[in-house]
């Protein structure tokens, strides 16, 4: 059997986690469910598994939930023990009871784990604290730690825009040592330069508006909100959402930019695989893009019928929802 141990830490409160507490009361819910990667893991290899609820900080639903709460999550412990020695103690001898109860039932192997928002500062400390190591020295450069002044690796070779840096460069170089820099090349860079602003600018603002959703704490809360009247099946409208914000932005790459966070904290709240579901937005993407109104007027420009936009709508749109159901359905059983 596994026996998952869940409870929030209080140290929490402090920003050292990417996400909020609330996470560990909806991972425990789908652990309730068998939902999350490790029952799903347990299950392929033929262990049962029990999620405790030992301390999370808000009551949480599921029947296959063991009910072992000592309190609602731990205090903080940069302000206050994290936990009294009564407390404590009675923790630690929930564990062996739960053991017992396991080998009463007849299972031969017990597996333990535990799962909480925070858990790896509050590991650190332990660490520290029963070893004597320095903090610097068991604590991993985490999400929110200062660790940028002391560490910051660039990867400039390997980074999506150096090829069309490397690529300007040479045509540059190509182009001075065959004396075809006249005067019109600063008029086209000037022209070149009037087109991709606006383009720029849109996309610079879709990344602040996404960072402001991711830092304000709405992403998680529509995500939380989303996966929880929809469940398991939320994968099956990923691409669906992808197609939405491409539609919307007439861009795949804008609407991966203002949903690829959102789609990857949705992923991890119902314990789905996370590179299936942001594959599926950025395909949902892609179909959406067919759609867009700007590259239907694109199109209806070039091809010389200009005006006809609504009919090209109304015979791609289907066609497009088709592909976006069809790639959910994909995503669906792909993504557990």
């Amino acid at each position: 059997a596994v026996v998952m141990f869940c409870a929030d830490n209080g140290v929490v409160a402090q920003g050292v986690t990417q996400c909020g507490q609330e996470v560990t009361a909806t991972v425990t819910e789908n652990m309730g469910r068998g939902k999350s990667a490790v029952c799903l893991m347990a299950h392929h290899i033929g262990m049962d598994s029990f999620p405790v609820d030992i301390g999370v900080a808000r009551d949480v639903q599921g029947e296959r939930i063991l009910r072992r709460k000592i309190r609602y999550g731990t205090a903080d412990m940069t302000k206050e023990p994290a936990m009294t020695r009564d407390e404590a103690v009675r923790a630690v001898e929930t564990g062996i009871e739960l053991a017992q109860w396991c080998a009463a039932q007849g299972y031969d192997l017990l597996c333990g784990g535990e799962m909480g928002i925070g858990n790896t500062t509050t590991s650190a400390a332990v660490t520290a604290a029963l070893t004597g190591a320095d903090v610097e020295t068991v604590t991993g450069r985490g999400f929110t730690v200062a660790a940028t002044d002391s560490f910051g690796a660039i990867h400039p070779l390997t980074h999506a825009g150096f090829v069309l840096l490397l690529t300007c460069v040479i045509t540059y170089a190509v182009y001075w040592k065959r004396g075809l820099l006249h005067r019109q090349f600063s008029a086209v860079g000037r022209a070149t330069l009037q087109k991709i602003v606006p383009t720029s600018l849109g996309i610079l603002f879709l990344v602040m508006m996404a960072q402001v959703l991711k830092g304000s704490g709405l992403m998680e809360l529509i995500a939380e909100g989303l996966t929880q009247v929809t469940g398991p099946f939320y994968t099956a409208a990923v691409p669906l959402l992808g197609l939405l914000g491409a539609f919307v932005t007439s861009s795949n790459t804008s609407s991966n930019i203002l949903l690829g966070s959102f789609q990857h904290t949705a992923a991890g709240m119902i314990a789905a695989n996370e590179a299936v579901v942001l594959a599926a937005q950025t395909a949902g993407g892609a179909i959406g893009t067919v759609v867009g109104p700007s590259t239907i007027l694109l199109g209806t420009t070039t091809a010389g019928c200009k005006g006809k936009e609504g009919e090209v709508l109304k015979f791609m749109l289907p066609i497009v929802l088709v592909e976006a159901v069809v790639t959910g359905g994909l995503s669906y059983l792909l993504a557990y």
